[in-house]
């Protein structure tokens, strides 16, 4: 099949593109803009050079396209470079799950322009580099799996926490709770690494101190989502954090997170008054 038949869409699409336009910078338009999930498909596979591929995985308008593309580029490099440039956290734990130099993993953790945790997380890889692929290829799979497709809501999405509490003891067992706690900090827009922090709380141990530190800044995330989400996770140390909690009950501009919040503290104080 030839370039001029790579974007004919099903029948049950009317509109087909152009045949003629198959060149480098139409299949790049294609990969970015495209509404089709097939037709972004095949543009992201019918490019070869790097830099086409870069130019989607930065520019795209869609996540699955910018992944596949990711998916694509061998260059450790231009890797590196996407992280800094796409600061999306499934974006950075695609790119930071292909990097194996560990001269691009200590160039990624000396520089401030990246995100502060994925920094962390780039020196525990670069210190510990016999568990990269393993712990990588671990956290891919929670971050994928408990985010969850779904609008931006207060609203949980993804499995139930009985799944989430089994995957986080899994990883917990196999893995130095302070790598753990920072590969979920670096990717703690998903709602899969805000509800895994709340259970390294729960937990307890070395990485509770750090969850609960991500955790109460996410209090003040841009998404009502994330708020509320920070504010069920925080409920194994409610107490500790009655002040904080407080506050969002009482003013966050969204009323589903201030229920969240009130809900959290009410249970805190049931507790106490029936330890």
């Amino acid at each position: 099949m030839g370039l001029a038949d790579l974007f004919q869409r099903p029948a049950r699409h009317p509109r087909a593109v152009d045949p003629t336009k198959t060149d480098e910078a139409t299949l790049v338009d294609r990969a970015c803009r495209d509404a089709d999930l097939d037709v972004r498909r095949r543009a992201v596979d019918a490019l070869q050079a790097t830099p086409a591929l870069r130019r989607v995985a930065v520019e795209g308008r869609h996540l699955d396209a910018r992944l596949r593309a990711i998916d694509r580029i061998a260059d450790e490099r231009v890797l590196a470079g996407i992280m800094r440039e796409r600061k999306n956290p499934a974006v950075m734990l695609a790119c930071l799950g292909r990097i194996r130099d560990p001269e691009v993993l200590g160039e990624i953790a000396r520089d401030p322009a990246f995100n502060p945790a994925a920094r962390r997380l780039a020196v525990r890889m670069f210190s510990e580099p016999a568990l990269h692929g393993d712990v990588l290829n671990g956290l891919a799979s929670t971050g994928h799996d408990l985010a969850g497709p779904g609008p931006d809501s207060a609203a949980s999405t993804g499995p139930d926490m009985a799944a989430i509490e089994a995957r986080v003891d899994r990883l917990m067992a196999a893995y130095p709770p302070e790598m753990l706690v920072e590969a979920l900090a670096a990717f703690r827009d998903a709602p899969g690494s805000v509800r895994a922090m709340g259970v390294l709380l729960a937990r307890g141990g070395a990485a509770a101190p750090r969850a609960a530190e991500v955790l109460t800044r996410l209090l003040k995330h841009a998404r009502a989502r994330t708020r509320a989400l920070a504010a069920d996770a925080l409920a194994p140390a409610a107490a500790d954090f009655r002040a904080e909690l407080t506050a969002v009950a009482e003013n966050d501009p969204d009323p589903r997170v201030r229920d969240a919040a009130a809900r959290v503290l009410d249970a805190a104080a049931r507790e106490e008054e029936h330890p």
